[in-house]
């Protein structure tokens, strides 16, 4: 935030004045070791690829056998209201 996006809010300029302050090396390490500690314990946690492969398959189709269904009802009610 620059001074001049607010200027006639006097806590606008209040918080643009305060000094940005980065974290010590040390402790954005740490903080990455256990970012990446949780990421890898949820990566092992994910279901096999077999369970996932069948799921995606199962799911497409589902997906695809509706859309057919709702493409032919819109076309059988189209013609029949065109009379054929």
């Amino acid at each position: 935030m620059m001074p001049m996006d607010f200027p006639d809010q006097p806590e606008s300029r209040l918080l643009a004045g305060l000094t940005a302050y980065e974290p010590d090396r040390q402790c954005s390490d740490k903080i990455r070791t256990r970012c990446h500690a949780a990421l890898l314990t949820k990566r092992k946690r994910a279901m096999p690829v077999e369970v996932r492969s069948w799921r995606l398959v199962f799911e497409c189709s589902t997906v695809a056998v509706a859309c057919v269904v709702y493409v032919l009802e819109v076309a059988r009610r189209a013609l029949s209201l065109y009379g054929f």
